[in-house]
């Protein structure tokens, strides 16, 4: 008897004992044929079965039907039924309703409801209004709400005031911030400074580095035409432009090799 057909035979015993085993080499849809040696295929629709003519699990969307042997089509946007006219979970952004039979829409821009005139999430950008019993808009740029007058998130650049009840722009260059004074983050080449009440431009142009110490942008040394700061030249056209202890090399100031030297034509 070969290996596998041993291996099959384990697998049917278990069954046979009412112990829903899966065969390690058949793939989920299939189950052990002792017979040929093979992992044959589960009826349709059938996500785990013992034979090919039973199912114990069918796929989702699907239940067993007893009477014609074969796994059925849940009603419409039904997820999981337990038969043709009952459905547990239905599809997102609808409700199972027990007089109809059928999963039924949620209203307009709701993802979860219990019922037609019950919203339990309303889609972001939106918010349960009690009183007229819909999900209403949040304010103009607000994407997430709990009311007209209570947004948690503007989006970028923008900060919800509570005295206005509106988002309202930061300050020029500025990403994120709390009020119209003060930035938490500026824009990409831009660094906030005085106590994060202004946002200025780290893109210096040409022969020209930006000091930290007074945020603002100063001219390299004589005869450089980049730098990294005002003591140290990347980029230059006359030697006399190079840092100490660097030499000119074509357009570029490289470090001299010797150790602790100052000055030096070549590596």
């Amino acid at each position: 008897m070969s290996k596998s057909t041993i291996m099959i035979a384990l697998a049917f015993a278990v069954l046979a004992g009412s112990v829903l085993c899966a065969y390690p080499d058949c793939d989920a849809g299939t189950w052990p044929n002792s017979g040929t040696s093979t992992c044959d295929a589960c009826l349709a629709n059938c996500a785990m079965c013992k034979d090919g003519t039973t199912c114990d699990t069918c796929n989702s969307t699907f239940f067993w039907n007893d009477t014609a042997n074969t796994c059925t089509s849940c009603v419409a946007n039904c997820k999981n039924c337990t038969d043709a006219t009952t459905c547990t979970t239905c599809n997102d952004k609808f409700w199972w309703d027990d007089t109809a039979n059928t999963c039924t829409g949620c209203m307009a821009n709701c993802d979860a409801c219990t019922d037609a005139a019950t919203c339990t999430n309303c889609t972001l950008g939106t918010f349960w209004d009690d009183t007229a019993k819909t999900c209403a808009a949040c304010a103009t740029d607000c994407t997430n709400c709990t009311s007209l007058t209570d947004c948690a998130d503007c989006g970028a650049a923008k900060f919800w005031n509570g005295t206005t009840n509106a988002c309202e722009g930061c300050m020029a260059n500025c990403k994120d911030c709390n009020d119209s004074m003060t930035c938490n983050t500026c824009n990409d080449k831009f660094k906030v400074v005085n106590d994060h009440t202004a946002c200025v431009s780290t893109d210096c142009t040409g022969a020209q580095y930006f000091d930290d110490d007074t945020n603002t942008c100063k001219n390299c040394t004589a005869g450089c035409t980049e730098c990294y700061d005002g003591n140290s030249c990347k980029t230059c056209t006359a030697p006399g432009a190079c840092s100490p202890g660097f030499f000119l090399n074509a357009s570029t100031c490289d470090k001299c090799a010797a150790e602790g030297c100052s000055s030096c034509d070549t590596a």
